[in-house]
Parts: structure tokens; sequence; C-alpha cells
């Protein structure tokens, strides 16, 4: 295993990579930090108390936005680990930049960091360097994941719980499980065919709003065969609102009887039965409303126009004669 290690108490070393990433570790290596020793990634410092390793695959960066919304004001920097690191206790450094204070007061800023779970604010033992623009925090055993520089601490509206989506026959059935609940208005079931473009499928799902933990579930009764990603969104009651984790159901293996092409597609897609003759086509929006119904007369293949509809995720279903069905999405650019 290759491993880089810091050896000199009271080291501060820099690093720097290309593009946005500050540090990037891959392979088979890892990053040590000896005890009290410095490291400064792209502003951010950290000098743990005792020997700490960042394992591969790990990479840092530094954007102007959350990648976990919170309904605290934060400045415009952040620090994202596309991997929660394993606990850490030490002291952070957050250096920044008077032009990304969006708003808020320098004598005001807190550490704010995301164990890939919630939001927690660190506001024991702060130094406020206003003349370097360094706010140095000392932590205990916290795991690190998103870190930012926040004003003031609100109530988290939520912890997330277990998330899942599972095929049932010719449904997905998603649950998800909420604790502690804290002014959360409602919650929105999204659907995606690529884990990039997301579609609403259902909205205003009433929140309990109350201590402890709370199970919910959702039945989408227009899945495709193909393979299908699912997320909750919670929605407080000043519409500042969070993701769940990502979930998926598998495709339907072996099973899929028709296909299409091209996906995604722009003007047409062509529609083939690989071994069964096609009697109706349906078509769905991405939030399951039914948008077209055409009858075709007992054949094996079939060109859609596309130029009505305008650009998004849909579902194609067909019954075949012998009344059975099948379906698969697409993406029109």
């Amino acid at each position: 295993m290759s491993k880089l290690s810091l050896l000199l108490c009271g080291l501060c070393l820099a690093l720097f990579c290309h593009g946005q990433s500050g540090l990037n570790i891959t392979g088979a290596s890892s990053f040590s930090i000896k005890a009290n020793t410095t490291v400064i990634i792209d502003g951010l410092t950290l000098t743990p108390s005792a020997l700490y390793t960042i394992s591969s695959t790990n990479n840092l960066k530094r954007t102007a936005t959350l990648s976990h919304p919170s309904i605290t004001p934060s400045i415009n920097r952040s620090f994202q680990w596309n991997t929660t690191l394993t606990a850490f206790t030490g002291n952070i450094g957050f250096y920044y930049n008077e032009a990304e204070l969006n708003g808020l007061a320098e004598p005001d800023l807190t550490l704010n960091v995301h164990d890939g779970s919630q939001w927690q604010a660190y506001t024991v033992g702060v130094i406020r360097n206003t003349t370097t623009n360094l706010v140095t925090t000392p932590v205990t055993n916290i795991f690190l994941n998103e870190i930012s520089l926040a004003a003031e601490v609100h109530p988290l509206p939520l912890k997330w719980g277990h998330v899942t989506a599972t095929r049932e026959k010719e449904t997905a059935r998603i649950n998800w499980e909420t604790y502690n609940e804290f002014e959360v208005s409602f919650f929105t079931i999204e659907r995606s065919i690529d884990g990039l473009h997301w579609y609403t499928i259902e909205n205003q799902i009433p929140a309990i709003n109350k201590p402890g933990l709370h199970p919910y579930y959702f039945y989408d009764n227009t899945i495709s065969n193909s393979k299908t990603f699912y997320r909750i969104k919670q929605v407080d009651n000043n519409l500042q609102y969070s993701y769940s984790p990502v979930v998926q159901v598998a495709a339907v293996p072996y099973q899929i009887a028709i296909s299409i092409f091209p996906n995604p597609a722009t003007q047409q897609v062509f529609i083939q039965s690989k071994d069964k003759l096609i009697k109706t086509i349906h078509v769905y929006s991405a939030n399951g409303q039914l948008l077209l119904t055409t009858n075709v007369l007992s054949i094996t293949q079939h060109t859609l126009p596309l130029e009505a509809f305008s650009k998004g995720a849909y579902t194609i279903q067909v019954t075949y004669t012998d009344n059975t069905t099948s379906s698969v999405s697409f993406l029109k650019n």
C-alpha cells in the first residue's frame, strides 16, 4: 500500500491539485497526518491530536455552494469529501475570503460540519481571526463529510433513517424513515431513469412532525422495466428543503420484451418488440400522466414521432395481442 505520512511535528504543508479538487487519494494509497501536525488543503486546515489516516478512494473539493442543503445561512465556500471520513479529533481551521461572506458577520462565523447524515454547529473554543480570515475550532470524535461556516444554529428539520426501493410485480415500493421531525411541511417523491434528471411523481405527502421514528411508504404504479432511481425531498414550513439518499430498483432481468432507440432521442423513437405482436402503445410522463394512446395493427415495430413532446423523461408501455404488457423509459433531449 502506498502511504504519504507527515512525520515532523509542527510541519505546515499546503497541498494543491488541478481543477477544483484539493486532495485526491486513489488506488491503494492513503494519506496520514501525524499528531499535532497541521496540513492546509486549499484553505482547510486539519491538525489531528493523534495519527489520522484518510484512505482511498476519496477526494476533497472546494465549492461555492453546499451539497447538503441547510436552513442555516452559510458563506459561499464549502469543503466536500466524496466519502465520509473516519472520526476526527483535533483542530479544524477554515480560511475564507471576505467576498464569500454572503452577508454574514465575521465575528459570528461558526464551523458547521455535515457528518453524512446531518449538519452540526461547533461553538466551543472557537478562535476567529478577522485579520487573516481564519476560523479555528477544536472538535472531538466527529465524522467529516462537508464543512462550511455559518452564523447561527437552527434546529435540524429531521434526521434521515433507512431509505429503500423494491420492485413488487408491476409497481415499486419506496420506504423511508425519519427521526425527530421539526417544522417539516411535506415530502415529495422524485424519480429518475439516469440518476441525473429528476421528476416529481408524488407531491404534498404530509409530515408527521413529532419526535421519534416515523416510517413512510409510497407505491409507484407507473414504473417501467428499466432500472429506476428514487429520492425523497423534505420541505420545511419555510420552504427550505433537503434530500434523502438516492436508492434504485434494478431492471427486470431477461424480461424486457421491447427495446427503443435512440435513447436519449430528439425527433423520434423506434419501438421494437422482440417476440410478440404489439396491439396498443401508451406514453406516460415522468409523473405518471397518460399522454398518448396509439392503437396499431398487430405489428412488431413502430416509429413514434416526438415533435409534440417537450424535453424530459417518458415511459412507453405496450400491450400485446395476448393482453400482456411491457414498458421501458427514455429521455427526450
